[in-house]
């Protein structure tokens, strides 16, 4: 079980479990990519974001950028998340980021948006491992508040190829009724002209 405020690693192909703000990504750019069909029927890859400035520290104080030397260095910073109410929109999420580094003065403040969020139910994929620290559990996440089963969804691409191969497939479907009619006729109308085509009691 989480609780907001936890830092929690999820590996390529694993499944969020919980509303997540992303500190830092496997990616040196920072890019990771999501699936979200459990949530909203989508079939295509989300790309997300890392805050920027946790994204950096990570950079440079982790040379192996290795998950398991990010997360001491994360672990040390200082700061607090603000963030709208709990809601079921998916694709709505607002807050501000406030952190104070280890031997730094003052307050750094960075808003957060949904590039910034990984919602419960979706699975990292295309992306090695990401850091984060969780800003909804339980049933305050945006699947808890959205219970409801999602309606598959597919691109434009998808729907005019699936609407192509019907199209083939009805088309070999009716070929092969009018042959098989034809060959009925064919064959009751040359009857006596394909003595090399009739049966014997062996077959």
């Amino acid at each position: 079980n989480f609780v907001a405020g936890d830092l929690i690693i999820v590996h390529e192909d694993q499944q969020i479990p919980a509303d997540v703000v992303i500190l830092c990504s496997s990616s040196l750019e920072g890019r990771c990519h999501v699936q979200t069909t459990n949530l909203d029927g989508e079939t295509n890859l989300k790309v997300k974001d890392p805050v920027p400035e946790t994204h950096q520290m990570c950079l440079e104080h982790s040379p192996d950028w290795n998950p398991n030397t990010i997360c001491p260095v994360l672990s040390k910073i200082e700061g607090q998340i603000e963030t709208q109410p709990p809601n079921s929109f998916l694709g709505d999420f607002v807050g501000t980021i406030n952190l104070k580094d280890v031997g730094c003065k003052g307050m750094s403040y960075q808003p957060l948006t949904i590039r910034n969020l990984l919602l419960r139910g979706s699975h990292l994929r295309n992306t090695e491992w990401i850091i984060g620290i969780v800003v909804f559990a339980g049933m305050s996440t945006k699947r808890a508040l959205n219970p409801q089963i999602p309606r598959l969804k597919f691109s434009t691409f998808e729907t005019r190829l699936n609407r192509l191969i019907m199209g083939v497939l009805s088309i070999l479907l009716i070929m092969c009724m009018l042959l098989a009619i034809y060959s009925g006729f064919w064959e009751i109308s040359h009857v006596n002209h394909t003595w090399y085509l009739e049966t014997n009691e062996f077959g």
